[in-house]
Formats: structure tokens, sequence, C-alpha cells
């Protein structure tokens, strides 16, 4: 991701904070959902089965005791799937703003104007400058560098050019 300055931000009419702002992604409650959700359904799950538990109290420091037991065991669930969640959601947004930010580039770029260069010199592999020739790229032009000394070669690259919209063959006279 390229820096942000002051002057780059100027240029296209943001604040810094603004700018910063652009970058981050809006939060959403979807972690604390399923975090409270999964809490919940443990709850229902095993809640009863602990609170069942309370009955082999025998005194009121074993009746403390266990309480405190089902608490804490409640709560030991919660921070386990709160880390859990967190670690599950970082992976998955860190995946998908791969493919989002992959997008977002390849939309920024769409206008940048890109140069291919093809050397050859008497060895001229017509696969491989079409594999350059056929790009997908929109604004793109390949630019043959022939340096070579063979007639027949010349000829090749020549018509190979021709056959190309987006392809100029440059040679040094």
């Amino acid at each position: 991701m390229p820096i942000l300055t002051s002057t780059a931000a100027a240029a296209d009419g943001l604040t810094l904070e603004r700018a910063a702002h652009r970058r981050v992604a809006a939060r959403s409650p979807a972690m604390f959902l399923f975090l409270f959700t999964c809490w919940f359904a443990a709850l229902v799950w095993f809640g009863p089965r602990l609170i069942q538990s309370m009955d082999a109290a025998t005194g009121p420091i074993s009746a403390f005791a266990q309480a405190y037991f089902v608490i804490f065991v409640c709560i030991a669930w919660l921070y386990g799937l709160y880390n859990i969640s967190v670690v599950t959601f970082a992976i998955y947004t860190k995946i998908l703003s791969r493919f989002e930010s992959a997008d977002r580039v390849a939309d920024e770029a769409i206008d940048v104007p890109v140069a291919v260069l093809y050397t050859t010199c008497n060895d001229f592999v017509e696969a491989g400058a079409a594999s350059c020739a056929r790009m997908e790229y929109r604004n793109y032009t390949v630019y043959i560098l022939d340096d070579s000394t063979d007639p027949e070669y010349r000829r090749r690259v020549d018509r190979f050019a021709a056959s190309y919209d987006h392809v100029e063959v440059i040679r040094r006279e």
C-alpha cells in the first residue's frame, strides 16, 4: 500500500484523516454475533449439566466452590471462543482483502500504459512474442527489439508485427 503524504492527500483533495478512513474497512458486528451465538449455544447445551453438578455440594464452602467453578467455566468458554473467533475472522479478513485489493489495484491500473519489451537476435520465437501480444490488458504496446542480422528472421519479425495492432519493431541501424 502506498504511503500517503500530505502532498498526495492534498492533490487528491483529501485530508490525511479522511484518506486514512478511506483505507479502513467498515467495522462489522459479525464476529461478536458469531461469538455470542456460539457461547449461548454452549451454555444451553452444557449449562444444565454444570448446574446439575451443584447437587454434589455438601456444605456452604463446597457450594461456593462449585458455583465459582460453574461461573469460571462459562467465562472460560467465552474467552476461548473469543480467541478462536479473532483468529478465524483475521484469517477470513486477510483472504477476503487479498481478493478485494487485487480487484481494486486492477481497477485503478486499468488506464496505466504498459510497455512490453521483447528482445531477439536471430532467434525469434513467435509463441513467446504472441503471448506478449495477446495480453488482456487494454493499454499496452509490445516493442520487439530486433538485433537480427539474418534477413529471414527480420521478415518473420516484420510479418508478426504486421499481424498485431499493439506491436512495434525497433531495430538498431
